[in-house]
């Protein structure tokens, strides 16, 4: 994710994130980027819609159902990890639309500090009782790197 948000620097770059989940805990497997036909500004990014879906379809079908879509991944070139009204609005139509089978997505943010360097934070959204048309609940999620087993 780095990578390519410098890559793409001062202009928002991102993606998916594929891969399960274990109880309350998010897996993320594979990183997936924007595609070949996205557009990227100052402000924003729209994603190659057709790129990401056949990445999806390819993971689950490889893994026999095992990887799935989890999230979006974007980065902050100006520095703030902290959730637009855009990407509060993503979140919300990630877990209302019933095609993405992600009642609750992630959101992984990659902010971009004075030296440089690109730090992760990630996000949960949840909605309530009424669905898409209720309240959205949104937490700060912790990191951690996952170590297999041996």
């Amino acid at each position: 994710m780095a990578e390519q948000a410098e890559e793409h620097r001062p202009n928002e770059t991102g993606g998916i994130l594929l891969g399960h989940r274990n109880g309350s805990h998010v897996v993320v497997r594979e990183i997936v980027g924007a595609g070949p036909a996205a557009v990227r500004t100052t402000t924003g990014m729209r994603p190659d819609h057709e790129y990401q879906v056949q990445a999806i379809d390819e993971a689950f079908t490889a893994s026999d159902g095992a990887v799935m879509y989890l999230g979006d991944w974007h980065s902050h070139p100006d520095g703030s990890a902290e959730l637009s009204g855009r990407d509060r609005r993503t979140l919300r139509n990630i877990a209302g639309a019933r095609d993405a089978f992600c009642p609750q997505p992630a959101l992984l943010i990659v902010a971009s500090t004075e030296d440089g360097v690109w730090l992760p934070v990630a996000w949960t959204g949840r909605l309530g009782r009424l669905g898409r048309w209720g309240r959205m609940t949104v937490t700060q999620a912790r990191l951690r790197p996952y170590a297999a087993p041996a």
